[in-house]
C-alpha cells in the first residue's frame, strides 16, 4: 500500500517541535557549562517533559498514527503537565535569588498549588488513556490552581521583580494554553494556540541566556 502524504502543516508542525527540543536542550546545556545550574533545571524541565510530549508528536506528523502513539502521547501529557508545574517553582528559585526582597509566601502558595495540580493529575476522572473520554469538564479543573499558580507568578514579577516583559510573557502563554484547553476539543485547530505558548517559554530562556 502506497503511504499516505502528510500535510504541510503537519510538516511545519514537525519541524518547529525538533526546533524548539533542539533549543531546550542547547539552553540546558550552555547552563549548566556556566554553572548555572538553576536555570539548568528551568530549561531541563521544559525539555525532559516535552520530549515525552512532542516526540510522539513529531512521529504522528511525519508518519501518521501507529497502534500505539495515542498512549504514548498521553502518556507525554501527563509528564509534561507535572514538569511545566515544577517550571514555575524553579522559576521562583531563580527570581528570588535575583531579588533577595522576593517574599517567601509566594513558594509556599505555589508549592501547594503544585501539590494539588499533581494530585489531580492522578485522579482516575481524567481518563487519560480513553480516546473518547467522557464530558465531565476535568480537563478544565485540573488546571484550575495552575491557572492560579500563573497569576502568582504574573503578580510577583511586576509588583516585586518589575519584570514586565516576562510577565507578559508568562500571561500569553496562559491565555494560549487555557485556549488551548478550553477548545481544542471541539475544535483540534485551536491546538495551534500552543505555539505561541511555546515561543513564550523560549523567550523566557532565551532572556536568561
Amino acid at each position: 500500500m502506497k503511504k499516505q502524504s502528510q500535510s504541510p502543516m503537519k510538516l511545519v508542525e514537525a519541524a518547529f517541535c525538533i526546533a524548539y527540543l533542539i533549543f531546550v536542550y542547547i539552553a540546558t546545556l550552555l547552563f549548566l557549562w556556566r554553572g548555572q545550574h538553576l536555570y539548568a533545571a528551568l530549561a531541563f524541565c521544559l525539555a525532559l517533559g516535552d520530549s515525552f510530549h512532542l516526540f510522539p508528536r513529531i512521529k504522528i506528523a511525519l508518519k501518521g498514527e501507529g497502534k500505539d502513539d495515542f498512549h504514548r502521547l498521553q502518556l507525554g501529557n501527563i509528564i509534561s503537565s507535572v514538569t511545566v508545574t515544577l517550571f514555575y517553582v524553579i522559576l521562583y528559585f531563580i527570581m528570588k535569588q535575583i531579588h533577595a526582597d522576593l517574599p517567601v509566601l509566594f513558594l509556599h502558595l505555589l508549592l501547594a498549588l503544585g501539590a494539588v495540580r499533581i494530585y489531580m493529575l492522578t485522579m482516575p476522572q481524567n481518563d487519560w488513556f480513553k480516546r473518547n473520554s467522557s464530558e465531565n469538564n476535568w480537563h478544565i479543573y485540573r488546571n484550575i490552581p495552575f491557572c492560579l499558580m500563573g497569576i502568582l507568578t504574573i503578580f510577583y514579577l511586576i509588583l516585586f521583580c518589575k519584570r514586565y516583559f516576562m510577565a507578559l510573557l508568562v500571561l500569553i502563554s496562559f491565555a494560549c494554553y487555557m485556549g488551548t484547553v478550553i477548545l481544542a476539543k471541539k475544535d483540534p485547530k485551536m491546538g495551534m494556540l500552543m505555539i505561541p505558548k511555546t515561543i513564550c517559554y523560549v523567550w523566557i530562556l532565551a532572556m536568561f541566556l
